[in-house]
């Protein structure tokens, strides 16, 4: 896979403007490995919302996984519209799923270390249960099982890269994550304490918002009655619309589209495109849009042995103020078609099929994607409130001085940019006092959690 270093931290620093950012200085991942997918035809809607909600996502089930990355359950997404919900219980798997069905291929059943179950999937859903006591250690592998109603054959195909990773040790079965990357994962995700309105307006490169935007927003969006509808539309639309620019991967041109306006006019770009134009969109009709950047590896990796900061791809992570989350999805990894220059060829590979990186789940986003970074200069420094290149209790302290007038603040921490960057631990463009309770959380969670150097 080939690696480009990311330019997050020149954003802000330098006050560099989009036009002289350099395209190869960001993300230019390209898609992962693709399985061979049916011709899907055209089937009526099924409701896309089927499961409900806790306040937050933090706690979507009750299995933590362990110091070795193990865990008893598994859900891929919080997505009606395409799940995996597993859980282990003694030597046995349940499994509850919905997959798409076609006109073709039917979801039927799935085959579990050799172990086949099987039901009645016609209308998408599938409640399975496997004995695998007789299975001896090692990894186990999963494969879709689907019928073909015209007929009596089935069409078998795997399912080892949607990151549902299972074995047995010493007779006992577990699912892994690369806990690492899912305690990494899980900082940012849930330790950003900048409130959701900072990333209706906040700078980043390519990402355009004006009325323009606005308009191809609502149409896109036009059927969409929720803002989990509207997020969901968007990425739908960007994944079916948008082609991957392999022309410029594979260096056969020098440049790229990647302005949210040019990309939404040609279509064709990599990663950092794909994911600039859904914030554009999202922003332009009020819904918060982060651009993430981070490591997106296809297949197997050794995570421990990469780089902590390295960074290949891009992707996004919209606020869902209905349901008080953050929605993840990569419509780049869920598109599928390609771009090449040279013969001005749009190949589409994209279907209707269930997506895989839409509303991801935390577990199975560690499987291959890692954050290392929101393009937030100096994000570690904030809520550093005494200058002295830490975050911690003495900060929250001097914070409470400061606002009773016991404690002036130093002096480069008084002029405008500081106060922004640093100061502004909530991200609410104002440095008051709920910014020393969102700091004091900071320095509660960091405390808990393993951060490994973020703070």
């Amino acid at each position: 896979m080939k690696f480009f270093k990311t330019a997050a931290a020149v954003f802000f620093l330098s006050g560099i403007m989009a036009a002289n950012v350099r395209a190869e200085d960001f993300m230019n991942c390209p898609l992962p490995e693709q399985q061979p997918q049916p011709e899907y035809a055209e089937l009526p809607e099924v409701p896309v919302r089927v499961l409900e909600y806790s306040e937050t996502a933090l706690d979507y089930d009750d299995y933590e996984v362990d110091g070795r990355g193990y865990t008893k359950a598994m859900s891929t997404s919080f997505s009606g519209d395409n799940r995996y919900n597993m859980r282990i219980d003694g030597q046995k798997l349940y499994l509850d799923a919905y997959i798409k069905p076609t006109a073709e291929n039917v979801p039927y059943g799935f085959m579990v270390g050799g172990v086949t179950a099987v039901g009645n999937g016609s209308d998408g859903n599938l409640s399975l249960s496997f004995d695998l006591s007789s299975l001896s250690d090692g990894s186990i592998a999963f494969t879709y099982l689907f019928k073909n109603p015209t007929t009596p054959q089935y069409s078998y195909w795997s399912m080892s890269l949607s990151g549902i990773n299972m074995i047995k040790e010493g007779g006992e079965l577990y699912f892994t994550v690369p806990q690492s990357v899912y305690e990494n994962n899980r900082w940012y995700l849930h330790g950003n304490y900048r409130v959701p309105e900072y990333y209706i307006d906040q700078y980043f490169p390519f990402v355009q918002v004006d009325d323009e935007v606005k308009g191809w927003a609502l149409e896109i969006t036009q059927n969409a009655k929720t803002d989990y509808e509207k997020i969901k539309a968007v990425h739908d639309w960007a994944a079916e619309n948008l082609y991957y620019d392999y022309a410029y991967y594979y260096e056969k041109t020098s440049s790229t589209m990647l302005d949210a306006k040019d990309v939404y006019n040609y279509r064709y770009t990599v990663c950092q495109g794909y994911s600039s134009l859904c914030a554009s969109l999202l922003r332009s009709i009020g819904i918060p849009c982060k651009v993430a950047e981070g490591l997106g590896v296809s297949g197997s990796a050794d995570w421990d042995s990469i780089d902590a900061n390295a960074a290949n791809h891009a992707w996004n992570e919209a606020w869902c103020a209905e349901e008080n989350r953050w929605i993840v999805f990569d419509a780049t990894w869920d598109s599928g078609n390609t771009y090449d220059k040279d013969g001005d060829s749009f190949v589409k590979t994209y279907t209707k099929r269930t997506p895989r990186y839409f509303d991801v789940c935390d577990k199975q986003f560690a499987q291959d994607h890692r954050i290392v970074d929101y393009a937030r200069s100096n994000y570690k420094y904030l809520g550093d409130i005494n200058g002295d290149n830490s975050v911690n209790e003495k900060d929250s302290s001097d914070m409470l001085k400061y606002f009773a007038g016991f404690f002036a603040l130093p002096s480069n921490r008084s002029n405008e940019y500081y106060r922004d960057y640093y100061l502004d631990v909530n991200g609410d463009k104002k440095f008051d006092f709920l910014d020393a309770i969102a700091q004091q959380r900071k320095v509660l969670f960091a405390a808990n959690v393993k951060t490994y150097g973020f703070v």
